[in-house]
């Protein structure tokens, strides 16, 4: 089935949970398992829609740009009106992080299309 091609791709991101929170346990720190998750979410989908047309830089660049939009908008000041359009640091940092998440998928979006056209495209992506 068409699902079986991204069995890799569910695999290595569970293996990368896995191992964090293995590194987690030995340290003794505590692991947000929220954001675990959610790390685990958007490797999975960063890997299928993008393959290997995803340089390093820009994972880390997505990755991060989800992490902080995602706590950021667990701040109250989103929900009141006008707010969240004063320059307040926090409304500072999340366009910001916007603008850095918007050139990311731009370059990853450039960068799909070039590979297909060259044929080095690989739907999903193999790790290495």
């Amino acid at each position: 089935s068409a699902l079986a091609a991204y069995v890799p791709v569910f695999v290595r991101q569970a293996r990368r949970l896995a191992g964090r929170l293995d590194d987690a346990i030995a340290a003794g720190t505590p692991i947000e398992m929220v954001l675990a998750f959610n790390d685990l979410t958007l490797g999975v989908i960063m890997d299928a829609g993008f393959g290997n047309a995803i340089s390093p830089e820009d994972y880390k660049i997505v990755f991060d740009s989800f992490r902080h939009t995602f706590a950021a908008t667990l701040n109250p000041i989103h929900d009141i009106p006008l707010l969240n359009k004063l320059p307040l640091r926090c409304n500072i940092e999340l366009e910001r992080n916007f603008q850095a998440l918007h050139a990311a998928a731009d370059r990853i979006i450039a960068a799909r299309k070039a590979m297909h056209a060259s044929g080095e495209y690989q739907e999903v992506h193999d790790g290495k």
